[in-house]
């Protein structure tokens, strides 16, 4: 009896501790707290082995704070006012919709490359996904539900430009893999032509287990799926709920894929699963001792011929389709 007590005991302490840690653990992922902005980010930088990319990202980011732009809103189909920057340009070819990564801010990522964008002769729309800077939204979905916003993103963008003006996605880090799960999605308006998804995973499910391994050592059960009874309960989305792996088999729109070598965050083996799975047109660009989101910074040259070389083939080809 004596036996039997202590082990009901030190289950009970084993159940309440892995309770206590999900939660946790899923506070720490999903739980808005205002973390991640560009200010918070670039000193995270400044103190890490990658400084030396942070004159870069500051010029960038300070030109992005500079640049004419306007504060434009859309309502979430759950009744969030979510916020993005609009860019316009008179002469523009089409709209590009930039798509930051998890706790991050569409400034920050994207402060050495929207330029280039927008000297390509496009609009830029940089949003702020839902949970994320002036968003509404108490959780982050991890491309989820964010797939939605971003379909209604472009339904606000052609209410501007109009139905026939070509739309790009862009998307880092988690923004990429909300790219990813929206071009699968039967929603997806007809004018986007294209995206570029740049170290995305292929859900979350797969990186929680990833990081839970390599970071937290520890074992995906019991703790994981302890976290995704909170997700379902609180977000109404599970963590396996969307996988790019699948929904790139409904791809119709070309998509370049970049991943740096040497990301740990994202492990590189994802983007090849999900390039593996695409089914549309679409092509691999890796770059070698790039870290999570770094790719454009560690080898530019390549990149920006990369980018201007899949960019200019999207309008082509929209040309001989039409």
């Amino acid at each position: 009896m004596l036996f039997l007590k202590i082990t009901l005991a030190v289950l009970a302490v084993l159940f309440v501790t892995s309770v206590a840690l999900s939660a946790y653990l899923f506070r720490f992922a999903c739980r808005r707290d205002g973390r991640g902005n560009e200010d918070e980010n670039l000193e995270r930088l400044k103190k890490s082995d990658l400084a030396r990319f942070a004159p870069a990202i500051a010029e960038g980011l300070a030109a992005f704070r500079a640049a004419e732009k306007e504060d434009v809103y859309i309502t979430s189909r759950d009744g969030l006012r979510l916020h993005g920057y609009f860019l316009p340009r008179e002469d523009a070819k089409g709209t590009l919709i930039m798509v930051h990564g998890w706790r991050s801010r569409v400034a920050y990522d994207f402060s050495v490359i929207w330029q280039k964008y927008r000297d390509m002769g496009y609009n830029l729309l940089g949003i702020e996904q839902r949970a994320i800077g002036a968003s509404e939204g108490k959780y982050i979905c991890f491309g989820v539900k964010e797939q939605l916003d971003l379909i209604d993103w472009v339904k606000y963008i052609n209410g501007r430009c109009g139905e026939d003006s070509p739309v790009i996605f862009s998307g880092i880090s988690m923004g990429s893999s909300t790219v990813m799960f929206a071009i699968g999605n039967e929603e997806l308006p007809g004018n986007v032509i294209g995206a570029i998804a740049d170290c995305g995973f292929t859900s979350a499910h797969d990186e929680f287990c990833h990081l839970l391994r390599t970071s937290y050592h520890l074992p995906r059960f019991p703790f994981l799926y302890i976290a995704n009874v909170f997700a379902k309960l609180f977000c109404g989305f599970t963590f396996n709920e969307c996988n790019s792996t699948k929904t790139l088999k409904n791809a119709k729109v070309p998509v370049l894929f970049i991943h740096g070598e040497a990301d740990g965050f994202v492990p590189i083996e994802f983007t090849k699963r999900s390039y593996e799975a695409c089914a549309s047109r679409c092509e691999f660009f890796t770059v070698k001792d790039a870290d999570h989101g770094m790719s454009y910074l560690v080898d530019r040259e390549n990149g920006d011929r990369r980018l201007t070389a899949f960019l200019n083939s999207l309008h082509t080809q929209n040309e001989c389709e039409s």
